[in-house]
């Protein structure tokens, strides 16, 4: 049903978790959307404190939800940082839009840094529209030196010199290791800000896929600086993410050697990296080359189902001023199958 009626814009609660479920099976993905196969996972995302992180349009008189943006957070201040990873208006006859939708939800969370990481290429013009600042994600790779490869495809084998770095990679393996050696109160300040909670929540008690954190290690017992990994293996080969950062950027420059000794440890085809706010000399002091539009390399990112192709990722913020984004941002780094 379309008909014309007022729309009501609201903060979803839990009562409407199957309404806004089966939208995304009308609306999204061919119905296909993990979020919809698995509410376990979609709950894993969007519940929070028992509060459904979801708003939805729907009609005043029938109902019907016209339109749902999701989104997560960053850290549990009361100011918080929001991410966006679900953006839906359907066609409707009363002249309601995904405009609309944003401009509510950006006022009515009243947030730091209102963000996305996967912008599809065709709704950037909303952001632009609404004075966001809009770009693409830098994606940087090391290359193991291989006669075959049998995840990337390989038409210039670009693999820089490696150069003595200053610091080494300590497995934080559990999350007691991680508070014991890091404190993420440090950077409050960085945009988007992630707590405790975040890092605990989105990789240590991962539904889905399994990540390494590790402090970079400067020869002190607190570090300034964790970054974070997930191995993925396909067609008998293996690669390496480089998922999130946070910390002091030039940190990153200093681990090519480390960088180098867990492609040689672990047979990885490649270590890639999404990244936005992080200088291109420092991944270059770091051994990686920039992908770029006339690269002839494949570095594949989709590997559920696997795409052997370049993907590139927009984003959007609020606040560029010392922003930083990474493929662990948003949704980027979302499972699409479960074990």
């Amino acid at each position: 049903m379309n008909q014309t009626e007022p729309i009501v814009i609201r903060r979803a609660d839990l009562d409407d978790f199957c309404r806004v479920q089966k939208f995304l099976a009308e609306y999204w993905d061919d119905g296909n959307h993990i979020f919809v196969r698995s509410s376990e996972y979609f709950k894993y995302f969007h519940v929070v404190d028992g509060r459904f992180n979801v708003y939805l349009g729907e009609g005043k008189i029938s109902k019907t939800i016209y339109g749902i943006c999701a989104y997560v957070i960053c850290n549990r201040l009361q100011e918080t940082d929001v991410q966006l990873n679900l953006l839906r208006v359907i066609k409707n006859n009363n002249s309601f839009d995904s405009l609309q939708l944003l401009d509510y939800v950006k006022k009515d969370l009243n947030c730091r840094i209102f963000s996305s990481c996967g912008v599809r290429p065709k709704a950037k013009v909303i952001y632009d529209f609404l004075g966001y600042y809009t770009g693409k994600l830098d994606h940087y790779y090391r290359l193991a030196d291989k006669d075959d490869y049998k995840i990337a495809v390989v038409k210039e084998k670009n693999i820089p010199k490696i150069k003595d770095g200053k610091y080494s990679l300590r497995l934080l393996p559990s999350f007691e290791d991680f508070k014991a050696h890091f404190d993420t109160r440090v950077y409050k300040h960085h945009k988007p800000y992630k707590d405790d909670w975040c890092i605990e929540h989105r990789y240590y008690k991962s539904m889905a896929h399994t990540y390494q954190v590790y402090g970079i290690d400067k020869g002190k017992d607190v570090y300034d600086s964790i970054i974070v990994l997930r191995e993925v293996c396909h067609n008998n080969a293996k690669i390496c993410k480089i998922v999130d950062f946070i910390g002091l950027d030039e940190d990153i420059g200093e681990l090519s050697s480390e960088f180098q000794r867990l492609i040689d440890e672990n047979d990885y085809e490649y270590i890639d990296f999404y990244c936005t706010g992080i200088s291109h000399s420092i991944m270059e002091k770091a051994g990686f080359i920039l992908r770029t539009s006339d690269d002839e390399n494949i570095i594949p990112q989709l590997f559920e189902p696997f795409v052997q192709a370049n993907k590139d990722i927009y984003f959007f913020t609020n606040d560029i001023n010392g922003f930083h984004m990474y493929r662990g941002d948003s949704d980027q780094d979302r499972a699409n199958i479960i074990e």
